[in-house]
């Protein structure tokens, strides 16, 4: 500190380059005026970011910093980043090392690095890790003890002759310490050609004919946690797929052959359990970890190819029929009879699909000038007479797999479209047209004119598209098409596919038997409520089973799962038609209000927790937040509002102990000019208890800005930090802290810095 050229103070734990850009030097330690003088015997001191930060040039950066937690660990922490902008090369690595004060030591990795090497070639890799007990035992961010953690890196790169990825993914899920690995996964996909190709006006049948290609492979393995009793749901599984799939088009007709490979296995299963009778479960003793066991597999190879040409009807409606022969071959190493693959008998498959689109129009409400319902029905009807197995494909396969089959599956699909209507002064540059008219029959207005229908005498298509026209706005190269004013989906229901076989009710004597279909899911989407997804899923029938076949079933339609999400603001227009907007501004139309979301800056910041992580990468590399946005908002913006919610249940129908439900919801309210206020929860339904917390309260006091910060995770761990900080340079703060780490030791509190 300075008055005139005399220095007068000196606060070493403050001392920067004031000059811009960046520059190498010492990392400010984060730490509290208890850190220093502890008013509670309990209190645990903690000092972070003890380190030194090297700027090496203007596009390769490191740092290391150290972190010291009373009686809980000590940790050191690596950081560096580089760019290389002429080979399109960037990347970042962070690794943390812990010292526990058990002697135990963990470490926490996150990298991400990606390279394009020519326009053509792209590669990428991001990886973390973290031990998943040491996460939930001592991280304070209620994000990341509920996220799995999750690792990718793959290589893309595109020919002149089609496209190959191979991509590697690992899964590291918290809530019961599963890793799954996906390596390799790699597709392969060839570019539509056309063969002999010709002048549509000389063409032959032969003629431009297309072809393409895809293949992938896969192969994932699940790790579940060691057991001391085996258990088939939690053991370990390998699984491999493999495609290949081509087809060849030649006008409406196609023919598209395919066949695919998969084997599940199961790792480390008792021979106890392999060997008993029916009946008759193994002992404990035979099932403990470490008893005699081994590896099973089982294998399944399909093929299909299949003919169809598709013909339009009226309008939008269509037939295809469909010719296909498919097959398949089966192996299990707990099967006596099909230790080797065993091929099924071929089947023959004969049908065909309907499908259109129905239109129903009515009249606009409301800020709307138009409303159209949208009904997109498909039928499907497949045959395939009986086949004629021998003793083997029988025994192995069943009877149901070799009996004919006279399938129907209907698909019911449903939109709700509306146009908004046109303000005034946009209705003026717009007069004259026809009603529904688009330029001349566009078709990718959902709500335009039949292009069927000829236009009146009073229209012709030379009035509509002479320059000076009513409706065409002008420009440089000529008239072009007529901006019509943006179409909302009201509401969207999305069905699943049902299917019955006709066979499968005449042979069992039942007619609930035939349907194959025993869940339907439906989809509900909506624009004018932003982000509105509702996904429901119901079990149809309740079964009854002897002899593991099918004694009985019963039209008892149950609610298996429920997610719901969506999206309000103050300004929203079903929120203003309820009186709960509050605060000023206009109504938005869904565009709007989706811009005025994806604006916003997440309240939740990395800055907020600082070294509340354990992962590294996120609180090291937070930026100071910037200004209060009530401190530049206007007035109008006081008392606006906006929320985030989610509800899931899931809800077995025969095991109410695995009944779950649970609420989600971000709120950020600006209540005064200077006030922000940001709230982040879960809620368990079930167990009637929050789960997690993440509020925020921010108050602007012009030069300076103060936090109140309150977390708390799923594992029980809290902590509480108030902070006054300078905006111009965020190190110069007074804050107070108070941290639990919810293992039985007294409350940490802390103030000053």
């Amino acid at each position: 500190l300075y008055f005139a050229d005399v220095p007068v103070a000196w606060l070493p734990f403050i001392a920067q380059d004031l000059e811009q850009g960046r520059a190498s030097g010492l990392l400010t330690p984060r730490f509290s005026l208890n850190d220093i003088v502890r008013t509670s015997r309990g209190y645990r001191r903690r000092i972070s970011n003890l380190g030194f930060y090297w700027a090496m040039s203007d596009y390769t950066d490191a740092q290391v910093a150290f972190d010291w937690f009373s009686d809980t660990f000590v940790s050191l922490s690596t950081a560096f980043q580089y760019r290389v902008n002429r080979q399109f090369l960037d990347g970042r690595a962070n690794v943390t090392r812990y010292w526990g004060q058990d002697g135990s030591t963990q470490f926490a990795l996150d990298s991400n690095h990606n390279w394009q090497p020519n326009e053509r070639t792209r590669l990428n890799i991001d990886a973390r890790y973290a031990a998943a007990d040491f996460v939930r035992e001592f991280s304070f961010d209620p994000r990341e003890v509920t996220q799995q953690i999750t690792s990718s890196g793959g290589v893309s790169r595109r020919f002149d002759w089609g496209n190959l990825t191979v991509n590697a993914n690992r899964n590291q899920y918290l809530s019961d310490d599963r890793i799954e690995w996906t390596l390799p996964q790699a597709s392969l996909s060839f570019t539509s050609r056309t063969l002999f190709p010709a002048p549509s006006t000389e063409a032959s049948f032969w003629n431009n004919m297309t072809w393409s290609a895809n293949s992938s492979f896969s192969r994932t393995t699940s790790d579940f946690a060691q057991r001391d009793t085996f258990a088939l749901a939690s053991a370990d599984r390998e699984a491999a797929r493999a495609s290949v799939s081509t087809g060849l088009g030649i006008g409406n007709l196609r023919v598209a052959p395919s066949v695919s490979f998969q084997e599940r296995r199961t790792i480390g299963v008792p021979e106890a359990l392999l060997i008993a009778e029916p009946g008759v479960p193994p002992s404990p003793e035979d099932l403990l970890t470490g008893a005699p066991a081994r590896d099973i597999a089982d294998a399944t190879i399909e093929w299909r190819t299949s003919i169809n040409y598709q013909q339009r009807l009226v309008g939008s409606t269509t037939i295809t029929p469909d010719l296909s022969f498919s097959g398949n071959l089966f192996r299990a190493d707990t099967s006596s009879l099909a230790s080797d693959f065993v091929a099924a008998p071929t089947r023959l498959s004969l049908g065909a699909t309907l499908k259109s689109d129905v239109y129903g129009f009515f009249p606009g409400v409301g800020p709307f000038e138009a409303i159209r319902h949208k009904i997109t029905p498909s039928v499907t009807y497949a045959w395939t007479p009986t086949a004629s197995p021998n003793e083997l494909q029988e025994q192995v396969f069943g009877s149901r797999a070799v009996r004919p089959r006279n399938v129907v599956a209907v698909t019911l699909n449903q939109t709700f479209e509306a146009r908004r209507r046109e303000a005034p002064e946009e209705a003026s540059d717009t007069a004259g047209r026809g009603a529904g008219a688009v330029g001349v029959g566009d078709p990718d207005d959902p709500l335009a004119g039949d292009p069927d229908v000829p236009l009146s005498d009073s229209a012709s298509i030379a009035d509509l598209t002479a320059p000076g026209a009513p409706g065409q706005e002008q420009e440089e190269g000529g008239p072009r098409r007529i901006q019509r004013p943006p179409v909302t989906t009201l509401l969207g229901l999305t069905t699943s596919v049902v299917r019955y076989d006709f066979v499968e009710a005449d042979s069992s004597g039942m007619f609930l038997a035939g349907f194959q279909t025993t869940e339907l899911s439906n989809q509900i989407t909506s624009d004018y409520l932003r982000g509105l997804s509702i996904s429901m899923r119901h079990q149809l029938f309740a079964d009854s089973l002897a002899d593991g076949a099918l004694f009985e079933r019963r039209f008892q339609p149950h609610l298996a799962s429920l997610n719901l999400g969506f999206s309000l603001s103050s300004r929203s227009g079903i929120v203003r038609w309820l009186g709960l907007g509050g605060g000023g501004g206009d109504d938005m139309t869904p565009e709007e209000e989706d811009e005025a979301f994806d604006d916003l800056d997440d309240p939740f910041g990395d800055d907020m927790m600082g070294e509340g992580s354990i992962i590294p990468g996120t609180a090291d590399e937070a930026t100071a937040p910037g200004p209060l946005q009530g401190s530049q908002a206007r007035s109008s913006d006081i008392g606006q509002w906006n929320a985030n919610i989610s509800y899931s249940l899931q809800r077995p129908r025969n095991d109410p102990e695995r009944l779950s439900q649970m609420l989600s919801g971000t709120l950020r309210l600006q209540p005064t000019e200077n006030w922000d206020m940001s709230w982040r929860t879960s809620y368990d339904l079930e167990a009637n208890a929050f789960n997690d917390h993440i509020i925020r309260l921010t108050r602007d006091l012009h030069r300076w800005q103060a936090h109140f910060d309150f977390m708390q995770t799923a594992t029980g761990n809290w902590s509480f930090r108030f902070e006054v900080a300078l905006t111009d340079n965020r190190d110069l703060k007074f804050d107070y802290r108070q941290r639990n780490l919810d293992v039985g030791l007294p409350t940490q509190g802390g103030g000053g810095g």
